[in-house]
């Protein structure tokens, strides 16, 4: 459900052009090797449908890969982002070709306002949905009296279920579309609003895990009942057809790719050579094409035969991409050099493991001596069993180059950026439904695709000001605490977030005295541009958020000891509730209690 919106921004061009006329080309050329090439003397609109089919991509396991391998964000972009639109553009060109074969007359008029409503009807629907789905989950966030995890996961599910139904059954769209433009709107808007981001994560993987387990054991099910039911229409031969198949597909996948090349070239980052070879191996068939593929085989008016060799195909095609591409795709990327592999990575992670090992050697030594369970322990045995506690080697210096150790610095600085954003945020000094949350995550996912040239995350949140909120953030209820109040959070907490990284970080990069020496110069270069603009705010603007941010996290260390409390068995769950709806309450005054009303107290007023 994560979104770099950024990065989405500079990609999709190419990801339309690859998930539309891509998706388009590709059917038509696969629907050309079942008409000529397969021996089943299909019609043209079996062929397109089958077509159709094979052109979603479901590129999961390979993705998974990515993040693993340290392979660049652009092309996991471009191909889980062409997985995510194409498998649209496959369902409306699929079911536009089943009414074919099941006997509807087509022409251009209603081709055209088909696809139309398909398209457009289902993204404006699926974009309110998911709109009005983050404005409920702001009113769960912590400056509410009910700030229920349970509560937006629950809303996130309804989403999803909703704008497939609704746009399915109500409005006869693509329910797809749908679901992936509210999700589009949630991954954007609510990830800051979200009291639990481990909650909501952990279900959506669980949601994940098992729609394509499922979908894949039925398909399995199905291919074996196709192979086992069907011995007069599946015969050996079919067999070496399937595997002709699969060859096919990996060269349209390279046709489609050669066709537009130049236009990727010309909408976007450029394309390396490389990144399109890992592009077509990547062209996984999965859940998608399995689900439409039963969806023909459990069709009444299509025939036995049709039904049980299209299964056959698409079934033995997944399983194909799977065993082969899946299991081969990681060699591949490092041989192709796309798999970042950097010294100074290897180093952090020696220094990392050392650090860990010296943690545990405390614990060992602040163990207490009267501790009845622990006496008597063998020390032989407590280190084989342990093998941190052992004598380990300090990590040496590599002489590489020094361009990899420096974006590798940039990139774990930002991270660490990022991590203190999360923290002010879980801990209330910056409220969850805030532009200013957003704004800072967004500027750290900006800075990213930059971190090869210099630190560039105080530009992002710049860029955030001179724009200012857009339509959907009005509609979303994103709070607005006002142009200059939101600079003075933002900047604050960036200035604290560098001082925290560059005082961090070097503990664990050792050996690169030059490579933290530049990084903190252009974190000190950033910071000095993010003090010419605090120091243009008002005094006592600048006053008033710093004392609303300390106000805001007492308040927050008052509801943690309210929970402490409860959980000690020193409060009732009734005298907890109380407490907490008064510490809430108090958060909701500082949320929207006027600015001119705090600063007038401030000589000592009521």
């Amino acid at each position: 459900m994560k979104l770099n919106v950024r990065l989405v921004q500079k990609c999709f061009t190419q990801v339309f052009l690859l998930a539309c006329p891509g998706v388009l080309l590709g059917t038509g050329l696969v629907a050309a090797v079942a008409k000529y090439l397969l021996p089943y003397n299909w019609s043209w609109a079996v062929s397109l449908t089958f077509g159709a089919v094979l052109s979603a991509t479901d590129p999961v396991a390979v993705v998974a890969l990515f993040s693993t391998l340290g392979v660049s964000p652009k092309l996991t972009m471009l191909v889980s982002g062409e997985s995510l639109m194409n498998d649209g553009t496959a369902i409306v060109v699929f079911v536009l070709m089943l009414k074919a074969v099941l006997g509807a007359s087509l022409d251009a008029t209603s081709v055209l306002t088909f696809f139309g409503h398909m398209s457009f009807s289902s993204i404006v629907f699926g974009s309110l949905i998911g709109l009005a789905a983050v404005t409920i989950i702001g009113k769960c966030a912590e400056e509410r009296f009910h700030s229920d995890p349970l509560i937006q996961v629950m809303i996130t599910l309804c989403c999803a279920y909703l704008s497939f139904f609704l746009g399915e059954s109500e409005l006869a769209t693509s329910g797809v579309l749908a679901t992936v433009s509210a999700g589009f709107m949630v991954a954007y808007f609510a990830w800051p609003r979200f009291v639990s981001t481990e909650a909501i994560e952990i279900v959506w993987e669980t949601v994940e895990f098992t729609g394509n387990t499922v979908i894949f054991f039925l398909a399995g099910l199905l291919f074996a009942d196709t192979l086992l039911d069907s011995v007069g229409i599946i015969q050996a031969a079919d067999f070496g057809w399937l595997l002709m198949l699969y060859v096919s597909l990996l060269l349209i996948r390279s046709i489609m790719l050669a066709v537009l090349w130049i236009p990727l070239q010309m909408v976007g980052s450029p394309i390396d050579w490389r990144e399109g070879l890992a592009m077509i191996w990547s062209g996984l068939r999965g859940a998608v094409s399995l689900t439409l593929a039963i969806i023909i085989d459990e069709e009444p008016a299509v025939s036995r035969e049709m039904g049980a060799r299209i299964m056959f195909h698409v079934g033995g095609i997944a399983a194909l991409t799977l065993l082969v591409n899946a299991t081969t795709a990681a060699p591949l990327l490092r041989y192709l050099g796309l798999a970042r592999s950097s010294g100074a990575d290897q180093r952090k992670l020696q220094v990392l493991t050392k650090h860990l090992a010296q943690h545990t050697s405390e614990i060992k030594g602040h163990c207490d001596p009267d501790d009845l369970r622990f006496k008597g322990i063998n020390e032989a045995v407590l280190q084989a069993m342990v093998p941190s506690l052992k004598p380990s080697v300090s990590p040496q210096a590599s002489d590489e180059s020094s361009s990899e150790t420096l974006q590798a610095y940039r990139e774990a600085f930002l991270q660490v950026v990022k991590s203190h954003y999360w923290s002010s945020i879980h801990q209330g000094l910056v409220p969850r439904t805030s532009q200013s949350a957003r704004l800072l995550l967004s500027s750290v996912d900006m800075a990213l695709e930059n971190a090869a040239e210099s630190l560039s995350d105080w530009e992002g949140i710049k860029a955030c000001f001179e724009t200012g909120p857009g339509i959907f953030s009005k509609l979303t209820g994103e709070h607005s605490m006002g142009d200059m109040m939101q600079k003075a959070y933002c900047v604050l907490s960036f200035l604290e977030a560098h001082r925290c990284a560059g005082k961090e970080l070097p503990r664990f990069f050792h050996g690169d005295a030059e490579v933290q020496q530049q990084v903190a110069s252009e974190s000190s270069a950033e910071c000095a541009s993010a003090k010419e603009m605090l120091e243009a705010l008002p005094e006592d603007l600048v006053m008033l958020a710093r004392t609303e941010m300390f106000a805001r996290k007492l308040l927050q260390e008052q509801l943690h000891e309210v929970d402490e409390l409860k959980e000690r068995g020193l409060l009732t769950s009734a005298d907890a509730s109380k407490l907490g709806h008064h510490v809430q309450s108090e958060l909701l005054t500082l949320l929207h209690r006027p600015k001119n009303e705090w600063l007038a107290l401030k000589d000592g007023g009521k």
